[in-house]
């Protein structure tokens, strides 16, 4: 049902892309590169540009859906959830939230939850709106990239690998992470006396 707007988004340009990429981020179940990568394909010459576009609304939708979940989300979840379970989500969620936000932004995982999520739980907003920015532009920077350098060929690429492409880029920056952390810790025992 949803799929039958992109006709009619793709005839609004870079509005309907704006439209999408702010949509998906905050309630919309369509994501954004089912018109981005046509526009792209259509003008390659741009295509840098369309990618530019889409991840700052994708960014500014997060933000709305950050607002949705910080004024109307934690009373529904308090009402669905247990507090136990609410709080464990919570601790799980300041941990590593920032880290889930950037890495949903690469994934095909329903981005919204993530950007709700994050105001339940009061992940603060500048490192969730930097989490945003770079997730979503990895994601739509590499498929326009893609497009440029190859064209055609990449959409039945990107079409085909795209939850493996998501989760290789995950695993590594998952690895980065931990790289850091391990490095953090032991600089931090060989400081103390």
């Amino acid at each position: 049902m949803f799929q039958q707007l992109i006709p009619v988004l793709e005839n609004y340009g870079i509005l309907g892309l704006v439209i999408l990429a702010f949509a998906e981020s905050s309630f919309f179940p369509v994501f954004p590169d089912f018109l981005l990568i046509p526009m792209c394909l259509s003008n390659p010459d741009q295509a840098l540009l369309y990618a530019l576009i889409a991840t700052v609304a994708s960014a500014a939708g997060a933000c709305f859906g950050y607002t949705l979940g910080k004024y109307i989300g934690s009373p529904l979840l308090h009402y669905f959830t247990s507090s136990v379970t609410t709080e464990k989500i919570e601790r799980a969620f300041k941990a590593y939230g920032t880290w889930a936000v950037l890495l949903a932004g690469l994934t095909p995982l329903p981005y919204k939850l993530f950007t709700i999520s994050s105001g339940i739980f009061a992940l603060p907003l500048p490192r969730f709106f930097v989490a945003t920015l770079i997730g979503r532009g990895i994601r739509f920077l590499l498929e326009a990239i893609l497009i440029m350098i190859v064209g055609e060929k990449a959409v039945g690429f990107i079409r085909n690998n795209f939850p493996l492409l998501s989760i290789i880029l995950a695993v590594i920056i998952l690895a980065i992470l931990l790289i850091v952390k391990m490095r953090n810790k032991k600089a931090g025992e060989t400081i103390q006396p």
